[in-house]
């Protein structure tokens, strides 16, 4: 196993300790952020159109490489989160280039153009997301994916009004988005008895109900149910995902993060307490390498976060992950 220097300690304001928030987006700013935001959607795909037809003048190499494939991507969907949140300053440098040289015909021209492509393409596709989705899952999707990253400020945390539970792929993913609390395992777990075809629990998420986690995801490894990140994954959250059979991280490859969490005191659970025990139990009992996880839980105060970014083989050495794609892989 790699040394635990790998991972990074980043300033993480407790999003469950807020007692205000950003602005949540009024009428008003999100029609003039869908305004703007179609106006680029056109814009983009025109673009987009002309960048690929005149690489394809030059060579017929259209292939740029799966790397390419994800460019962009957050900052494009941050970027409309955040106008539709009403954060426009904090997301303003986060849109794509329109600049493109459409004169030099080389090979390297062409490839450039074809990645510029790609981005703007990732943008078309991130901005339609946002449009499309509730304000509750906007809200979840821009404080695990946006809030703290790419320069923009913690105060721009905007809070939840509920954890969302929704459908995907014909009904074998349950997507959960939001902040773990109290009553959520047993909202986890009615709403799996409700749709019997899941097979796969997509998360996304903060939140501090450590207890509430693990109960969630032991029953998710009780039912041989495996587990995903949709967003990123923090706190509480990583608990659950443990609890997946096969468990798998695709790209772009969202964060996961731990700290110390806090008794009925206010004070940082320390090492031998009960409390502590059974989250070492639990971490045995889901087969993850209980160092990497004490580590990162200790590392961290409870007002900080130990971030593993998602695309780390650390986590399949230490079984955090099971899989990830274009990485490792412990299965």
């Amino acid at each position: 196993m790699r040394a635990f220097s790998t991972i990074r300690s980043v300033l993480f304001v407790l999003l469950v300790a807020w007692s205000t928030s950003g602005a949540a987006g009024d009428n008003s700013t999100i029609t003039d952020a869908t305004t703007l935001i179609a106006g680029k959607i056109s814009r983009f795909e025109a673009l987009s159109k002309s960048f690929r037809e005149f690489a394809d003048s030059i060579d017929n190499e259209r292939s740029i490489g799966t790397a390419f494939n994800e460019i962009g991507a957050q900052e494009s969907s941050c970027y409309s989160l955040g106008l539709l949140l009403g954060h426009r300053s904090d997301v303003a440098s986060l849109v794509p280039s329109e600049e493109a040289d459409l004169q030099t015909k080389t090979p390297e021209n062409a490839n450039v153009l074809r990645v510029s492509a790609q981005e703007l393409d990732n943008f078309v596709l991130a901005a339609k997301s946002a449009l499309t989705m509730s304000h509750d899952e906007r809200t979840q999707t821009w404080n695990a994916d946006c809030v703290g990253q790419l320069k923009i400020p913690l105060s721009s945390h905007v809070s939840v009004r509920s954890t969302s539970f929704t459908l995907q792929s014909d009904g074998t993913v349950l997507r959960i988005l939001g902040d773990i609390g109290t009553g959520f395992a047993d909202e986890m777990i009615e709403a799996i008895q409700k749709y019997p075809k899941v097979k796969t629990i997509a998360l996304g998420g903060s939140g501090n109900a450590v207890d509430e986690a693990m109960r969630a995801g032991q029953y998710i490894r009780d039912h041989r149910l495996d587990t995903t990140l949709w967003n990123g994954c923090f706190a509480a959250c990583p608990f659950v995902f443990m609890g997946g059979v096969s468990r798998m991280i695709w790209s772009p490859y969202p964060e996961i993060g731990f700290h110390q969490f806090i008794d009925s005191s206010g004070s940082a659970l320390r090492s031998g307490t009960p409390a502590f025990s059974k989250i070492v139990n639990y971490l045995d009992a889901m087969g993850v390498d209980r160092r990497l996880i004490i580590h990162a839980l200790q590392d961290a105060a409870p007002t900080s976060m130990t971030i593993i970014e998602g695309h780390e083989d650390l986590l399949c050495q230490a079984r955090l992950a099971t899989w990830v794609q274009r990485g490792c892989s412990a299965q």
